[in-house]
């Protein structure tokens, strides 16, 4: 499911995040695909161009306080339209080695808990 506010897939009929109802994706949906550390976003945003993905690329400080503090803890939010989403979070695996890893390692983590949870 999709929140259109967040801009996240997620799962169920409510963002966990904003608590928005989600709604099924569409074709022209921008998704947040990852944040990065800027050299690395911008690093990621050149890959996926080269590969025919047009990202959307959105610092997490914004223009101001990236300026006042250094480019060094600036943070880029890195979005694709959902239809290249799947061909991205590819790319970023052969690039970064494992956003699906995390992401399935956070769902085994969740499960764990929720077992250690059940015994007790």
């Amino acid at each position: 499911m999709y929140c259109p506010r967040c801009k996240h897939i997620v799962e169920g009929i409510k963002c966990p995040d904003c608590k928005k109802p989600t709604r099924e994706p569409r074709e022209d949906d921008v998704c947040l695909l990852t944040e990065k550390p800027a050299a690395l976003g911008e690093m990621l945003a050149d890959v996926l161009r080269q590969n025919g993905i047009q990202p959307l690329c959105m610092g997490a400080l914004g223009a101001g306080l990236s300026t006042l503090l250094g480019a060094n803890i600036e943070y880029l939010k890195i979005y694709t339209d959902y239809s290249d989403r799947e061909r991205a979070l590819e790319l970023c695996d052969e690039l970064f080695g494992g956003i699906k890893g995390e992401e399935a390692e956070q769902a085994e983590s969740d499960a764990a808990e929720g077992e250690e949870g059940a015994e007790a």
